[in-house]
């Protein structure tokens, strides 16, 4: 199924660390990201491996990801984590589904 609430933002933040991990020459912290992205029609599936992507690097040591790139990643897998919880609910981020009544 399409996950119609994956944003550009998360999109533009993931090419930023992209850009940043091969300016660095960063081979192990970039393997992990290209594993999940780019997205092609995000499907729910596809927005988890990206999750789970991202948490794996931002929990890595100090050599091999910079502090900035590390609070990318954080921030970006907590917008997945919203995106999912949202998508898994059928609202968009932000809008209360309509209270009965």
């Amino acid at each position: 199924m399409v996950n119609t609430f994956y944003t550009s933002e998360i999109d533009s933040g993931c090419l930023q660390l992209f850009n940043d991990l091969c300016e660095q020459k960063a081979l192990l912290p970039l393997a992990y990201l290209l594993h999940a992205w780019p997205i092609h029609g995000p499907t729910d599936a596809s927005l988890r491996r990206l999750r789970e992507a991202l948490k794996v690097l931002a929990e890595l040591s100090d050599s091999e990801l910079t502090s900035p790139n590390r609070r990318i990643c954080k921030a970006l897998f907590l917008k997945l984590e919203r995106s999912l919880c949202d998508f898994s609910h059928g609202t968009p981020y932000g809008v209360r589904p309509a209270q009965p009544g």
